[in-house]
């Protein structure tokens, strides 16, 4: 495909976080990964042993892959080679993502996440149940 020249007066990105990717400019390829371990305790945080990321699957697990590529034919006519742009707010890119001003021939990206809640056993529901 034929590559276009991009024009931008401002950017204003609040945050990126977490294997995201803010790219100016042309890329061959683009590979953000992530991996997310959330463990939320109810009535606090005491110390104890780290958790890890193989005693989850999602973490392990092989992600499933196309068996094949597609190939389209495609036929693009640009009227004008600039692609003009005059402001670009972005309140956050977060968790492999991509923001990026220009071409890519290539993405490839990957998000596991495990969210985890620790409850305490109310008392007195326990009471009650016995």
């Amino acid at each position: 495909m034929e590559k276009r020249l991009s024009e931008v007066n401002t950017v204003k990105l609040s945050s990126l976080i977490d294997g995201s990717i803010f790219e100016i400019g042309d890329a061959h390829e683009l590979m953000p990964k992530s991996r997310v371990l959330a463990i939320q305790k109810e009535g606090g945080v005491k110390y104890s042993e780290p958790y890890q990321f193989e005693s989850y699957p999602v973490f392990t697990e092989p992600l499933p892959r196309p068996t094949r590529r597609l190939q389209l034919e495609q036929y693009h006519i640009h009227h004008n080679p600039i692609i003009q742009v005059c402001d670009i707010a972005i309140k956050g890119v977060s968790t492999s993502s991509i923001f990026q001003i220009g071409s890519v021939d290539d993405i490839e990206a990957e998000t596991r996440v495990k969210n985890t809640r620790i409850l305490i056993e109310d008392e007195d529901d326990e009471q009650v149940a016995l």
